[in-house]
Parts: structure tokens; sequence; C-alpha cells
């Protein structure tokens, strides 16, 4: 299942502010559409150079897997709280807010051990009901996307890159002729740049699957900002600028709240 996630939400409200891409490497489209947004998409207000200054220099970036690249992320699997998020991630998450466009009335869920899922309001508030409106209890939202239209089917993988597992799927899936959505966690990519490498290089789709694998809706609104935000910028500053347009959230978990 695909959801809109709030960090690309927050990221519509921003001027545009056109990124210089370095990387050589041929995009792929997901229902005909490619898997990064645009260049001159509002979205690279919020990332590198453009968040910081109004610089118009092309970024450099430093090599993937490099000294200068790791020391630009989170430690891997990192509980990340507001405190982790840049200060732009939480303005822009501010000012939706301000505007009404996030749900004030979904209340943090709590994992439950023996149901496997989250609960809220210590079970008394219905999972599927309009106020929460929980995937994990298959409501669906108008934005979600869940099926592949009719006559195709989508290939994807979550949770990589692995070195137990990525390369013998990339070698299958070049054996096969066949190109695959990866829906990567942003430590892994931490801890595996070569694997992130080897998926973009072959024309892979990127797209987002956090940074640490949490329930989301079992976290606060700030660090679902700054879950999504480091998976976007480990990916950005990996493939020359390019910031992925879907995500998959962990477990399927996802509520009105980051829908």
């Amino acid at each position: 299942m695909l959801s809109n996630s709030i960090i690309l939400l927050i990221l519509s409200l921003q001027s545009a502010c056109l990124a210089h891409v370095h990387h050589h490497h041929s995009t792929r489209k997901i229902h005909g559409q490619n898997w990064h947004h645009p260049s001159d998409h509002q979205v690279h207000q919020l990332f590198g150079r453009q968040a910081t200054t109004t610089n118009s220099k092309a970024e450099v970036f430093p090599k993937v897997g490099s000294k200068e690249w790791k020391a630009l992320f989170p430690a891997p699997f990192e509980t990340l709280t507001k405190d982790a998020a840049k200060p732009a991630w939480i303005d822009a998450l501010n000012q939706v807010k301000a505007q009404g466009l996030i749900p004030t009335n979904v209340p943090v869920g709590k994992f439950n051990a023996t149901s496997g899922y989250p609960e809220y309001n210590g079970g008394q508030l219905d999972p599927k009901g309009d106020v929460v409106c929980s995937a994990s209890y298959f409501c669906r939202g108008p934005d979600d996307v869940w099926d592949a239209p009719e006559g195709h089917v989508g290939l994807s993988f979550d949770d990589g890159p692995l070195p137990e597992s990525s390369p013998l799927l990339y070698s299958f899936l070049k054996s096969q002729n066949q190109t695959a959505t990866h829906f990567f966690i942003g430590s892994n990519i931490l801890q595996n740049p070569d694997l992130f490498l080897e998926a973009f290089d072959n024309g892979d789709d990127m797209a987002c699957h956090t940074w640490s694998h949490p329930y989301m809706t079992t976290i606060s609104d700030e660090a679902v900002v700054a879950e999504l935000g480091w998976l976007l910028e480990i990916v950005r500053v990996s493939s020359g600028g390019r910031i992925p347009r879907y995500w998959r959230p962990p477990y399927g978990d996802v509520s009105k709240l980051e829908m």
C-alpha cells in the first residue's frame, strides 16, 4: 500500500527552487510517472542547500559511502524524535497545522502486543472509524494506492538494501530483464551504500520506507516528519539530488494523520 506523506504534503506550500542533478541516470517510471519529483519541484526547498540559503550554485554531493557522506545522517536505526528533524521541516509542518491541513483529532496510537496492531485511546476508539481510519485495520484513505491497475502487476520490495538478500534479488531481476520499486529503509542505505547504488544504477525505482521502520501511528507527527525527511535526504544525496515521490508505511501502518 502506498500513501501520501506528511512531508510531501507540507512541501507543497514551499516556493519552487531549481535543483541540479549530477548523476547521469535514465529515469524509470511508476504508472507513467518518474519515481522522483522534477528538479524544479518545491520539495527541493526543504532539502540541502535550498533549505538554508538562497545561493543558486549547484550543490556538490560527497561520494556515496564516504566518511563525509555518512556524517550527514543520523545513526542507523536511531529512534528519531522532534529534535532529529531539520528546523525547516518542523517550520513547514507548523505552517500546515496552522492552515488546518492536518487533522488534530487523531490520537497517537499505542502498539498492542496481544493483537499485533496499534490501538487508540486505550482501545476505546474504533480504528476503522472516520476519525482514525487505520490501514492496519484495512481502512483505505482516498489517495492511497492499494492495488495495481487492472491487467498490471507491480513489482516492489520492502526493507532493503540488505547483504543477505539484495544481491540475489538484483541478480534475479536482471536475469528476467525486469526492474522493480524498492521501498528502502534509510538506515539500511546508510549501512549498505553499495547495494543502494547497484539498485539505482540498474534503473530500478527508489521509494520511501522511513529511516528506522517504526509503526508510524505510534509516534508523534514531528517524529513522522523526521522519519520521512531523513529517508528522503539520504536518497537525495545518494542519487544526484532526486527526491522520491512515493512511500509505503512500515507494516502498512498509517492513519488519517499520516495520509
